[in-house]
């Protein structure tokens, strides 16, 4: 039992120590960050976004002939449709939302139509959140994943025009959600998002146009609905 005396000792006087620089040190004490207080968004968050969509894609059939000859290529031109996503994730801080979410997409050109889909990661940023007022619903998104894209016959949708298979995603974007209700767990607005897939043997360039609409479980303490906006807010 003396052998752990001052084995004992030492720790006491460690902990004794490292108690009178926290009580000294005051409010300049580093607590790790776990006590920042959300504002905007917190916890599980759940959004889903439609719009319409405008781009171009092109292929061939993934066969062994067609894949070294440009005179198979089918191409859209310009094309026109909508794409739907859905996604849930956690907002970390109120400037960072980090969610998983699928999107699914058609468009038409050229008598050709695509349909398009894709599994993604996503992370969404308010570089803006520190100005205060509207400027905390301004956001980036950034997002890729993995995905399908086939191109058919306009007028036969059983016959294949050019496929993809599976393709690479990535897409980024920008959004604002200033329209808030619900005591502020709801957010929405207009958003602008390019998506690339590419694969052998298609690829796909898209923009889409639309509203998002995300619902956030936090913070707490909430207590208006509002519309904010970057020159100031009206209470609802």
């Amino acid at each position: 039992m003396a052998r752990f005396v001052p084995a004992l000792a030492l720790a006491l006087m460690l902990s004794s120590s490292v108690a009178a620089a926290q009580i000294a040190g005051g409010d300049d004490v580093w607590d790790g960050g776990y006590d920042v207080k959300s504002e905007r968004r917190s916890d599980f968050a759940l959004g889903v976004g439609l719009g319409m969509a405008m781009g171009e894609g092109h292929g061939v059939m993934n066969e062994v002939e067609q894949l070294n000859d440009d005179s198979y290529e089918q191409s859209t031109g310009v094309a026109l449709g909508e794409d739907l996503s859905v996604w849930l994730g956690g907002a970390i801080r109120d400037w960072f939302v980090v969610g998983v979410g699928v999107t699914l997409g058609r468009s038409q050109g050229n008598d050709i139509l695509i349909a398009r889909q894709t599994y993604h990661l996503k992370l969404d940023f308010y570089p803006a959140y520190s100005l205060g007022g509207g400027w905390r619903d301004l956001g980036v998104q950034l997002d890729g994943g993995v995905g399908g894209l086939t191109g058919f016959d306009a007028d036969d949708k059983d016959q294949k025009v050019f496929e993809g298979g599976s393709v690479s995603a990535i897409g980024a974007g920008a959004f604002w959600e200033g329209l808030r209700f619900a005591r502020g767990r709801f957010g929405s607005g207009p958003s602008l998002h390019y998506q690339l897939l590419t694969g052998l043997p298609s690829t796909a360039h898209t923009v889409t146009l639309g509203m998002r609409l995300t619902f956030y479980s936090g913070p707490k303490h909430r207590q208006d609905n509002e519309v904010a906006g970057a020159w100031g807010r009206l209470r609802l």
